[in-house]
C-alpha cells in the first residue's frame, strides 16, 4: 500500500453514504413521482455544454424531499457505475450533521 494510500485511511470519515447501514429505512422516490426535478437533475448530469454549472444545488424547506431525490439519483447513478460519491449530512448524527 502506497503511503497516500495509508494516510487516506488514517482520516475520519462518516458513515454518510446513500445506501450506508446508518442510513436504514432511507430509499428514493416512488415509481412515478418527482418526474419534473428528477429530469432537470439528469439533463444537467448529461450536459455536454461547457457553460452548464459545475454544481447543483437542491434547496427547500425542510421535510420537502431533498434528500429522498438525492438518494434516487445516487441509487441510479450507483446501478449506471457513474456515482462518484454520495455524502449525506443528518442533524442526529454526530459524525454527519457538522460539514
Amino acid at each position: 500500500m502506497h503511503a497516500q494510500d495509508q494516510r487516506l485511511l488514517l482520516l475520519p470519515s462518516a458513515k454518510a453514504r446513500y445506501d450506508s447501514q446508518s442510513r436504514e429505512g432511507a430509499h428514493g422516490c416512488f415509481d412515478c413521482t418527482r418526474k419534473i426535478v428528477l429530469k432537470e437533475i439528469y439533463d444537467w448530469i448529461n450536459s455536454d455544454d461547457p457553460e452548464s454549472p459545475r454544481n447543483l444545488w437542491l434547496c427547500g424547506l425542510a421535510g420537502i424531499g431533498k434528500s429522498t431525490i438525492a438518494h434516487t439519483v445516487a441509487e441510479e447513478a450507483d446501478a449506471a457505475q457513474c456515482l462518484g460519491a454520495s455524502f449525506f449530512f443528518s442533524r442526529d448524527e454526530a459524525d454527519r450533521r457538522n460539514p
